[in-house]
Order: C-alpha cells, then sequence, then structure tokens
C-alpha cells in the first residue's frame, strides 16, 4: 500500500478501558513501523479530551441528534472522506455477550461502506454469536472487509462457518507493547487480581469469595482495575465484596494508565485476572497467571497459546482447584515464566505480521 496520509482507526477507544487504551497503542505501533508519517485518527467515547479523535456514527436517536447536528459530526465526516486507510481495530467487538454491541459496530462499518471505504479489520475476536440477526450482521462486516486478523482460532472457525475465507490467525495489538516493557528485578510475593461486573451466578460469586478469603489468609492480595467511569471495575469488584458479612483485606490500586498496570502487574509473583488484557499483560511482563472465563473470548486466547490448564471458566469454578493452580505455579515459577517468554515473543512476531499485509494490499 502507498503511504497513507490519513489513518482512522475504529475501536472503543477513551471510554477508559486499559485493554483498549492498549490496544489502540498497538496498533499505532504497528502503523509507525508500516508506514511513514501518517495523521491517525481515531473513534473515541471521549471526545473532547482527544485532540484526535472523531465521533462514532450514530447507532440511535440521540446520538443521531448528536453527530448531525453539530460542527463535530460534520468535521468527523470529513476526516474519514478524506482517509486513505480504516482500519477496525482489535478487541472483542463482534459477540452477544452484550447484544447492542454488535449493532454498535455494524453502524460504525455500515458508515465506512456508504462512504465507499474500504476497512481492515486487525487484532479482532469474533463469537460467541447465538443470534441469527447477530450472524447476518458480522458477516456483512466481514464479507466486505479488504484484510482480517483475528487473535485466536476460534474466530476463525466462526468466520469459515459464516462463509468467510482468507481470515488470518495473528495475535492481540497488545502485544506491539512488548518491547517497552522494563523487567523488574524485585518481584513482589503479593498476589495480584483483575475483576469485572458480570451476570454470575450465586455460586461462582461464593466459591470466588471463598478463593479470595483463602488466599489473603498466607498472602498479600491486591486489586487493579481495568475500567474506571460508568462500568467501573472499583464499584463493581467492592460492590462483590461488600455483599458478604465476612471482611478480607485486599489492597487496592490505581493505575494512570495502562503503561503503570503493565509495571504493576509485571511486580507481581501471580495474577489470576478475569479481563483478557491483565492477562495479556501478564504475559508481556513474564508474569505468570490463572485466567478467569468470563467470556469465550477469555477462553479462546487462552487456548491459542497453549494455558488452557491455567483458564477456569466461571461455570464450572472451584476454588479449591484454584488453590492447587497456585501452589503448582509457585513451584514451577521459572519454568512456566520461560513458557511465557517463548509465547511473548511469537505473540509479538505475529502482531506483526499484520504490516507486509498492510504493505502489499494496494
Amino acid at each position: 500500500m502507498n503511504n497513507p496520509k490519513n489513518i482512522i482507526l475504529c475501536g472503543s477507544f477513551g471510554a477508559g478501558n486499559l485493554g483498549d487504551d492498549a490496544i489502540l497503542a498497538g496498533i499505532q505501533n504497528l502503523l509507525k513501523s508500516s508506514f511513514n508519517k501518517s495523521d491517525i485518527y481515531f473513534t473515541s467515547a471521549n471526545f473532547n479530551s482527544r485532540k484526535k479523535a472523531i465521533y462514532f456514527f450514530p447507532s440511535g436517536f440521540k446520538s443521531f441528534l448528536k453527530f448531525y447536528f453539530t460542527i463535530n459530526g460534520w468535521r468527523s465526516i470529513s476526516r474519514i472522506w478524506n482517509s486513505d486507510l480504516i482500519i477496525f481495530g482489535g478487541g472483542g467487538l463482534f459477540n452477544d455477550d452484550e447484544r447492542i454491541s454488535i449493532w454498535i459496530w455494524f453502524m460504525q462499518f455500515l458508515g465506512f461502506y456508504i462512504l465507499r471505504k474500504e476497512v481492515f479489520i486487525i487484532g479482532q475476536s469474533v463469537g460467541p454469536l447465538k443470534h441469527k440477526i447477530s450472524k447476518i450482521l458480522v458477516k456483512f462486516v466481514f464479507k466486505n472487509s479488504k484484510f482480517i486478523s483475528v487473535r485466536d482460532q476460534n474466530s476463525v472457525s466462526i468466520l469459515n462457518d459464516l462463509g468467510i475465507g482468507n481470515v488470518n490467525n495473528f495475535s492481540d495489538a497488545a502485544f506491539a507493547l512488548s518491547y517497552d516493557f522494563k523487567k523488574n528485578i524485585n518481584i513482589s510475593d503479593e498476589i495480584l487480581i483483575t475483576f469485572r461486573d458480570w451476570d454470575f451466578d450465586v455460586q461462582f460469586k461464593r466459591e470466588y469469595f471463598d478463593l479470595l478469603k483463602k488466599l489473603s489468609a498466607s498472602n498479600s492480595l491486591s486489586f487493579i482495575p481495568f475500567q474506571v467511569g460508568k462500568y467501573s471495575d472499583f464499584l463493581a469488584f467492592n460492590n462483590y465484596i461488600n455483599g458478604f458479612e465476612e471482611k478480607i483485606r485486599i489492597n487496592q490500586l490505581n493505575p494512570e494508565d495502562f503503561n503503570q498496570a503493565i509495571q504493576m502487574i509485571g511486580r507481581r509473583r501471580i495474577l489470576i485476572g478475569m479481563r483478557l488484557h491483565s492477562i495479556i499483560f501478564a504475559i508481556i511482563t513474564n508474569t505468570p497467571f490463572i485466567a478467569i472465563s468470563y467470556s469465550n473470548k477469555v477462553k479462546d486466547f487462552v487456548e491459542s497459546i497453549g494455558f488452557s490448564k491455567y483458564c477456569i471458566d466461571v461455570k464450572n469454578f472451584n476454588h479449591q482447584h484454584v488453590l492447587k493452580l497456585v501452589d503448582e505455579i509457585k513451584n514451577d515459577s521459572n519454568e512456566i515464566k520461560l513458557k511465557l517468554e517463548k509465547i511473548k515473543l511469537n505473540q509479538t512476531y505475529l502482531f506483526f505480521e499484520n504490516e507486509k499485509y498492510l504493505k502489499s494490499i494496494n
């Protein structure tokens, strides 16, 4: 591809999520590696705080008014119209876990499609797709995209089942940040946890609390949020903990950005994480982890790197099993770190495979 002057990145950026911010930075690293100087704009949920942000295409009545009856809406259309490359950035955007999600992202793609813009999809995961309308919308998006790369094999299979070929299985954009991480000499014995709001059943809530209670009896525990604002992990976690009469001591960290979160994870002995990008940050820092899969995207990713043993589904969660894994990790820490280093190098290499495709497509 000739060096694009104006590039648009479309994703869930600016919404207070450390994982999405890491994806944005990772794609920017890819573009800096792929092309000479380009102006990069990106969709943002927080338009006023971002100098190069553009509005999302409207997906409802209020957003319709906000988009078409403000100067910034028309400025966004102008930037899209004059763009040379549009990238649908990574993340788990196309799934039925949150049904409105597919509609919102379909509307973004439809806007680009109407303006006759070619779209490159990079670092996505797809599924689950439980409803017929979801499959129709997702098929339209991917069938009409110029280039597709996903971050796990299950996403390839789902798209193949929809009749979508030429799907590249690379990795998550956050792995483009691996070169920026400086290894820490001093590693704390502390166990770090991530948590998110979800429709967990009573059994999981009880088992997870028992896990935290037993871990806190012999370990120092810290909680790190990955989402702030409307769907705050702080709020979700504190509401969850306060739902039990028993009290446990858990330190609460507050990273300013994803770089600080990466450093915090890199200084801990073990991560027990729900947030997918907390797992990816653990791999970047060679931190042994146990993934708690609340969504297919977590399970699919951990399976794709060959670490299924350290992934526990919320539907089959047993705190005694997790405690055994924690003891195993403590005993085999050095061996696990060596495996994670190899995985990190491979995932970083795979993500930058996007570069040659970007350069080769006219």
